[in-house]
């Protein structure tokens, strides 16, 4: 009997102290989450920037932020060079003026394997602007996705928006 009792106190402790450890430390997917979150909120305070840098006409800020090895994925669906983003944004401000972008909404990337968050912003809202030739005025829906190198920088942008309408209404 007392082999019995010995036995069930020493499980006892034993389920007591696997409990107490599970709950002390944090999980590998919880120590994951929190990590990507916090790589998020960060994140996300440099995607904000970087759309008033693009609202107030201050590109080279814009530029300095993206890594040299940017990959931009324009509307149209292109994977393009960091230089051929740069000339890409001052084309917009070229042709178009009074860039507002307005309703920001921002939530986290994940990642494509235990979608967590993995420090990617994606970006939704509107933009407003018009043509500086003709006057003629836009508001274009908007969607993007940025990703980040080690060093915080931008590292890979997706763009999304209705590019063929634009086209129509200069003409």
């Amino acid at each position: 009997m007392n082999f019995k009792i010995n036995t069930m106190k020493k499980l006892l402790t034993l389920t007591a102290i696997s409990l107490l450890a599970s709950c002390a430390s944090p999980d590998a997917t919880s120590t994951k989450f929190n990590a990507g979150l916090e790589k998020y909120n960060t994140n996300v305070e440099k995607v904000d920037a970087e759309f008033n840098y693009f609202e107030n006409g201050d590109l080279q800020s814009m530029f300095d932020g993206a890594s040299e090895d940017l990959i931009w994925s324009s509307p149209q669906g292109d994977s393009l060079t960091k230089n051929e983003w740069m000339d890409g944004m001052k084309g917009w401000h070229g042709n178009f003026e009074n860039f507002k972008f307005t309703n920001r909404q921002y939530y986290p990337g994940v990642d494509d394997t235990e979608f967590l968050p993995d420090g990617g912003v994606r970006s939704y809202g509107v933009w407003t602007y018009n043509h500086k030739e003709s006057g003629t005025e836009f508001e274009t829906s908007y969607y993007s996705v940025q990703q980040f190198d080690e060093e915080g920088n931008t590292a890979f942008i997706w763009e999304f928006f209705d590019f063929g309408s634009i086209m129509l209404g200069l003409q």
